[in-house]
């Protein structure tokens, strides 16, 4: 049977009602579908046709060195994916942060002759305009963060594929391979972007095992080099996934403790004294009251440094969940 008739009957066997709330979604949603000849898919439902053909574009051009569930298909905005039966991966159990490197490092050698760095210039605006529409930055701020990236960002960067969120739980084990789970966070950025979340969530000892698998395929000098550049890059990148959720209607999103982290870390790298942040966070704790409160009383109480309230949200001592950008 042909796989574009495979795709059509995978699509319809779909519940309605959750393609038309992914319709209206921000974000891509995943269900799944089993046919009555007992297979599994995997369906990943794109808010619309030209996501959804971007990312099938990025896996078509890494599936020869980076393995993922088979790709059956797409359906306007459905990518079909078969079923795969994987192990989970866990940090310090074998070579997982060195395989999680060397994926990032296979990536960088993907590079894009037809993105350039001014249309990712002119992304960064615009992810700041949500940001301003949704409250998570105040617009005050807008023009330091603009002139900061301005001063930050390298003249000649690199600009090649990427992944943004290389942590365990997006990557399986399925017979000795290692499997990429979750295409929605392929991306085509500045080089060394997808390193960020490790290097802040990851401990000393497990980060340099990424950057060790890494460096087996690509180097990292330029990451090195350009941190401060791509951490501040990193940081509006995942307010504006966060701010996504936030008008899918995710719970408790301005509760998270990435959120204000990154938030804070933006307005210090943008210019903002300790009494500026100090009065920007009030606002913010104004505007959403109960979601403070959950902040506050669950993890401000407690003694334990800002690196470590995040390491602890990735842990399972602080509940993660709807916590991953």
């Amino acid at each position: 049977m042909p796989e574009r008739v495979v795709v059509n009957d995978i699509v319809a066997g779909l519940d309605s009602e959750e393609k038309q709330r992914s319709s209206c979604a921000e974000l891509p949603q995943k269900s799944s579908v089993t046919t009555e000849d007992g297979s599994s898919f995997k369906v990943r439902l794109y808010p619309n046709a030209a996501w959804a053909t971007r990312q099938e574009a990025l896996i078509q051009k890494i599936e020869a060195d980076v393995r993922t569930p088979r790709l059956v298909g797409r359906l306007d905005r459905y990518l079909v994916f078969e079923h795969m039966d994987v192990g989970p991966v866990h940090l310090g159990e074998g070579d997982s942060e060195v395989h999680i490197g060397r994926f990032l490092g296979r990536l960088a050698t993907y590079t894009d002759e037809d993105m350039t760095a001014e249309q990712l210039d002119v992304e960064f605006r615009d992810w700041l305009s949500v940001l301003a529409k949704v409250g998570f930055l105040p617009n005050r701020l807008r023009r330091s963060v603009i002139d900061r990236y301005e001063q930050l960002r390298p003249v000649d960067p690199q600009i090649c594929m990427d992944y943004w969120d290389a942590m365990p739980h997006n990557f399986g084990w399925h017979l000795d391979e290692f499997v990429l789970l979750d295409e929605k966070h392929l991306r085509t950025s500045f080089e060394g972007v997808g390193l960020v979340k490790p290097s802040i969530l990851l401990d000393e000892k497990e980060f340099d095992s990424v950057i060790r698998g890494y460096e087996e395929n690509a180097s990292s000098a330029f990451y090195r080099r350009s941190y401060s550049f791509l951490r501040f890059y990193y940081w509006v990148a995942a307010l504006y996934f966060y701010a996504l959720r936030d008008m899918d209607g995710v719970k408790h999103i301005p509760a998270n403790p990435r959120l204000r982290s990154y938030r804070l870390g933006l307005m210090r790298e943008a210019g903002a004294g300790l009494f500026r942040r100090a009065v920007e966070e009030l606002f913010f704790s104004v505007l959403h009251p109960w979601d403070s409160i959950i902040f506050y009383v669950n993890h401000m109480l407690e003694p334990l440094s800002w690196f470590n309230v995040l390491r602890r949200a990735t842990s399972g001592v602080i509940d993660a969940e709807g916590y991953e950008t």
